[in-house]
């Protein structure tokens, strides 16, 4: 395994860490769009987009994805996402966890799986 195929991966964790621990406060002043549940949204595409660079990184370092593999991407992606919602609940202020968005981000490491061997074949995800 080498550690430079996973710079974008550590790269993505990185910028969900930063917006799982922001000050909800700074959250606030960014609203897009009016979408009812839109923060899910966010969260299902924040895991569907580290899913799938976890995938692209290993397959930068090994051939193939072993049903093992898959597994075990699937585990530290959706246990990342926990992690994050631990920080809100223990490190800050003025967040809190919520199971919907726990569920929310095991959605988007979930489509990830299920979806990267489509995008792989058509190369769609080669920036990841």
């Amino acid at each position: 395994m080498k550690l430079k195929n996973y710079w974008k991966t550590l790269l993505i964790a990185a910028l969900i860490l930063t917006a799982s621990i922001m000050s909800g406060k700074q959250l606030n002043k960014v609203q897009l769009f009016e979408i009812k549940y839109f923060d899910k949204i966010i969260h299902i595409t924040m895991y569907f987009v580290l899913v799938l660079s976890m995938f692209s990184s290993y397959l930068k370092s090994f051939t193939g994805v072993s049903k093992e593999n898959k597994i075990v991407i699937i585990l530290v992606a959706a246990s990342y996402g926990l992690l994050m919602e631990g920080f809100q609940l223990f490190f800050t202020v003025d967040r809190s966890a919520e199971v919907a968005d726990m569920i929310a981000n095991t959605i988007g490491c979930i489509f990830g799986l299920f979806l990267y061997p489509f995008l792989f074949r058509y190369k769609i995800f080669r920036v990841l």
